[in-house]
């Protein structure tokens, strides 16, 4: 997590005794891009030098912001929280695979079965569809991004990967969450007319089942 640095994309690779440790976490704070719901994050510089000679901030908002992992429970009741899992699961063999994706397209089991370096039992899987060079404050990068669904997140499960990272919007195709018609939504109701005018379907025809790629 940066806080206060550059708003720009960072990424930081450090070498230490033979071993590459790859730094994904993106800037935190005031203007970051948020996924849209709320609340936002803003933060508050309640006493800084010059006046009171120390440096003190309050941030106000939610967890689900930023740069983040998410645990069962925040889909599914009565499951484990982040606390829950043992530190040494977070580390292990990793695979980052190049699956380019555009507007609204889906990550696919043949999708997956086909990537390389292979896929493999036990892996922690990052996924690059190339959405990162538009990660911005935009409907570019929210509401018409590609995503995962219920058959390449279950070839997953099936896989036994550790986890899954994306440079998505989500951890679900956007048609799969309050965007459009599923849980709380539609808070975009206007992307259901769009994805009608574009496909000739109902977004809920490809995707009936909300936030399969969470749960």
């Amino acid at each position: 997590m940066l806080v206060g640095r550059s708003r720009t994309m960072t990424s930081e690779t450090i070498t230490k005794d033979g071993v590459k440790l790859y730094n994904l976490s993106q800037f935190w704070g005031h203007h970051m891009p948020e996924w849209p719901s709320t609340p936002g994050v803003n933060v508050h510089v309640r006493k800084f030098h010059a006046k009171d000679g120390i440096y003190q901030t309050e941030f106000e908002g939610i967890m689900h912001r930023g740069t983040h992992m998410d645990a069962p429970i925040h889909v599914t009741e009565n499951t484990p929280d982040i606390l829950d899992y043992d530190l040494w699961r977070f580390f292990g063999t990793g695979v980052a695979v190049s699956i380019p994706k555009g507007r609204w397209e889906v990550i696919t089991a043949e999708d997956l079965e086909n990537a390389r370096p292979k896929i493999q039992e036990g892996d922690m899987v990052m996924i690059n569809t190339g959405m990162h060079t538009k990660m911005a404050d935009t409907d570019d990068y929210y509401a018409y991004s590609p995503g995962i669904y219920t058959e390449g997140a279950q070839w997953l499960v099936d896989k036994k990967v550790k986890l899954v990272g994306y440079d998505v919007q989500s951890n679900d195709h956007p048609m799969a969450t309050k965007l459009v018609d599923h849980g709380l939504g539609p808070t975009h109701p206007h992307l259901i007319e769009e994805y009608k005018a574009e496909f000739g379907r109902d977004p809920k025809d490809d995707f009936p089942d909300w936030e399969s790629g969470h749960k």
